[in-house]
């Protein structure tokens, strides 16, 4: 079951590549704005001003205005951020204007500024994601990992590596869609599958055995050139000794593909070393069966609402049977995900899942939980 919200895959544009790897998944950028830095406001009504001037004053921000109107705040963007954020109505916070002076303040950099300026909304939604980018920095995320259950013994086939982070200040752990949006919103969407991605081979590393193999999200939108960008995750799969034939890469972007050419070249270059390949979601949304005749993975995992309505629906069943049987025809295996109720796993089976996954089995965690029920996988069979 995969933590992350569906992103449209573009056509590809540009790379920055380095000896090293790639600058643009490399390196995250500094915050546009610092300790130092200055935030020019520009109430556009009286009533904003008003208002505006009477929440700095009493936050005890300092503040000065300048004979056009605007107001200058010389605080600390969090501290500004979090005064304006609770002091300020959604109504007020877009009728005043906002933006960074991060140079000496002058008439020319004021006039600067004030081209630049959005609603105060916009800065202050960015404040609030800003966390990410330290978490990025300092390396602060890790992986749970979820069993991949194999339904002819019960033994534990994979592990899904699945995101998380512990957010700065408070050691909160944060779960991958709240980190996934925070990337999106500043524009960090390469950095982030870039370091998810080692992540989750670092933290598979004590697990690794001859027959293990890890599951790893990846967003193909953040790949341009693999040859480039991929370069710090063969690296590190080297690193931490992890064998590139024990990775399976899950596409969590299925939805509107734009240009499916270049995805089949990311695929096939993880192919062309040993990694396999893995499509999540199938039957949900835009994801359909075409998907698997153009991308031919290795594996598919259906999504987990076919799963539990067909426990009670007579055509999702069908459904289900329909999506196994093109699976195996193209020699693609099966796992069905989400699974929380003993009649779930039966379904699942009826239908000729070959792995199955979720709650009902165990949950994820680090080091991995051990396995529970596999019991019914036998009596099934047995039963067969």
């Amino acid at each position: 079951m995969h933590d992350c919200r569906r992103t449209n895959l573009s056509t590809p544009s540009a790379c920055a590549a380095t000896a090293e790897g790639c600058a643009l998944c490399d390196i995250v950028p500094p915050a546009p704005w610092g300790d130092k830095s200055t935030l020019l406001l520009v109430p556009y009504d009286h009533d904003a001003e008003a208002v505006l001037e009477a929440v700095l004053t009493t936050s005890q921000l300092s503040f000065a205005k300048h004979h056009t109107g605007s107001i200058l705040v010389a605080a600390a963007p969090e501290a500004a951020a979090s005064a304006l954020s609770s002091g300020l109505s959604e109504i007020t916070q877009k009728s005043v204007g906002a933006a960074v002076i991060n140079h000496e303040v002058n008439e020319k950099t004021l006039v600067r500024a004030a081209a630049r300026c959005r609603p105060l909304s916009h800065f202050l939604e960015r404040m609030r994601y800003e966390w990410v980018r330290p978490v990025l920095s300092n390396d602060q995320l890790f992986s749970m990992l979820h069993p991949i259950v194999s339904t002819k013994d019960g033994s534990v086939f994979a592990y899904e590596m699945l995101l998380r982070a512990r957010k700065p200040g408070t050691n909160e752990v944060i779960g991958a869609w709240p980190i996934i949006e925070a990337c999106e919103k500043l524009h960090l969407q390469h950095q982030l599958d870039q370091r998810a991605r080692e992540c989750a081979i670092r933290n598979a590393a004590p697990y690794r055995t001859s027959n293990q193999r890890f599951f790893i999200n990846f967003l193909p939108n953040t790949i341009y050139d693999p040859e480039v960008c991929l370069r710090t995750t063969m690296r590190a799969a080297s690193e931490y000794e992890v064998n590139l034939k024990s990775l399976v890469f899950e596409i969590v972007e299925t939805e509107h593909i734009d240009d499916m050419a270049h995805l089949k070249m990311v695929l096939d270059y993880y192919r062309s070393r040993g990694v396999c390949t893995a499509v999540d979601d199938m039957g949900a949304g835009h994801t359909s069966i075409e998907y698997l005749r153009e991308l031919h993975p290795d594996f598919v995992k259906i999504d987990r609402d076919i799963v539990v309505n067909a426990v009670h629906d007579e055509a999702v069943r069908e459904e289900l049977h329909d999506i196994v049987e093109v699976a195996k025809n193209l020699g693609i295996q099966v796992i069905m995900e989400g699974l929380e109720t003993p009649e779930q796993v039966d379904v699942c089976l009826s239908a000729g899942a070959d792995y199955v996954q979720g709650f009902y089995f165990a949950r994820p965690a680090n080091p991995p939980q051990q396995v529970n029920n596999v019991q019914c996988l036998m009596r099934f069979d047995k039963a067969a």
